[in-house]
């Protein structure tokens, strides 16, 4: 079907590099459906393409860095699948959105002029994502 979200596999029976395309779309969906949910923002009307242009890129930007975090905290825990405490407390799947959910409240003193920014004693679990993503909250660059 044209225009459809189908992935077009070759005519006949399917080969296993069929498969291994429709597991990528797969596992790529759900990064997207956090850019397609309810945004916490007001309209805007934009009035030139320009600004239109650097609207989407900087909505792209923001995915693929939240896409890049939870990968990179989901191979630091593997072979694990879980992480405890993720999720109200009991161990989840990590998914970008619980991720930045559970660091949201970490603070920052910024530098000044005689010392460097520095994060204070972060509580357990923003402790273990930090060191899980190799952040030294004693020298947050």
């Amino acid at each position: 079907m044209p225009g459809s979200n189908r992935l077009d596999l070759p005519p006949g029976r399917p080969g296993p590099g069929s498969v291994v395309k429709m597991n990528q779309v797969s596992s790529l969906s759900p990064c997207y459906a956090n850019i397609k949910g309810p945004l916490a923002v007001a309209p805007m009307f934009l009035k030139n393409n320009r600004r239109i242009e650097a609207l989407i890129t900087v909505i792209c930007l923001a995915l693929l860095i939240f896409c890049l975090v939870e990968r990179a905290l989901r191979l630091a825990i593997a072979p694990a699948l879980a992480l405890a405490g993720l999720y109200a407390g009991r161990p989840a799947k990590p998914t970008g959105r619980l991720i930045f959910t559970a660091i949201a409240r970490l603070r920052l003193i910024p530098a000044t002029a005689d010392t460097p920014p520095v994060i204070p004693e972060p509580p357990p679990l923003q402790a273990n994502i930090l060191a899980l993503l190799d952040v030294d909250a004693t020298r947050p660059r």
